[in-house]
């Protein structure tokens, strides 16, 4: 029998740190050995408890997910790290990769997407969502209508929002990975300047954002 992965789990959020440990505990080969609700925490315990995985939140108070990363991997007593977040920007994405993560999955995705994350970084491979190439920092430039600061994929992507697809039925009819759903989803609600999905969608029916073409 091989050891099962080691998971230390960090984030400021209680409901969110013991359903990831359920989910890990009721799984086989996965071991949870602590929680950390602060990137002060994760430090303190990474020494003793030696974690294979740690699922690190992003926007915690004190030192940042991103930060507590670097510390983590300059005192070498992690294994690998994942980034867990409830947005999947290109900024954060990013800055998680520049950190040393090997990994990036949004709050939201299945279950069954974290576990196979955290199998494959286990396994040595990177585990990041698929960005466009034509995002760039999210910024409009001047004198781009709303449809124009649109890359293809999100337009598709907004078109199936306005018939209410969830992500996951989105991430299935474009044959793309839940993930990269998510990135697009909250790329689209930042260049249009709303807060929700259903403001992204009003915004796309009240300006003619979409084209027959993108459904």
């Amino acid at each position: 029998m091989t050891d099962p992965i080691r998971i230390l789990i960090v984030d400021d959020h209680q409901i969110v740190r013991k359903g990831l440990v359920q989910l890990f505990t009721d799984c086989a080969g996965m071991e949870v050995v602590g929680e950390a609700a602060s990137g002060v925490e994760a430090l303190a315990l990474s020494p003793k408890l030696r974690p294979d995985i740690v699922f690190m939140d992003l926007k915690m108070n004190g030192l940042s997910g991103i930060e507590t990363t670097r510390a983590l991997y300059i005192s070498g007593t992690v294994g690998a790290i994942i980034g867990l977040s409830t947005f999947s920007d290109a900024a954060n994405i990013q800055a998680m990769r520049e950190a040393g993560a090997m990994g990036y999955v949004p709050k939201d995705a299945l279950a069954d997407e974290i576990l196979d994350a955290a199998r494959r970084v286990h396994a040595g491979e990177t585990v990041f969502p698929d960005l466009p190439e034509d995002e760039t920092a999210g910024q409009n430039p001047s004198g781009l209508s709303t449809a124009a600061q649109l890359g293809v994929q999100q337009k598709r992507v907004l078109a199936l929002m306005t018939k209410g697809l969830t992500n996951p039925e989105i991430a299935q009819q474009l044959d793309v990975s839940r993930t990269t759903i998510s990135y697009h989803v909250s790329a689209i609600l930042r260049k249009l300047e709303v807060s929700n999905r259903s403001e992204a969608v009003a915004v796309a029916l009240q300006e003619g954002v979409i084209g027959n073409g993108d459904f």
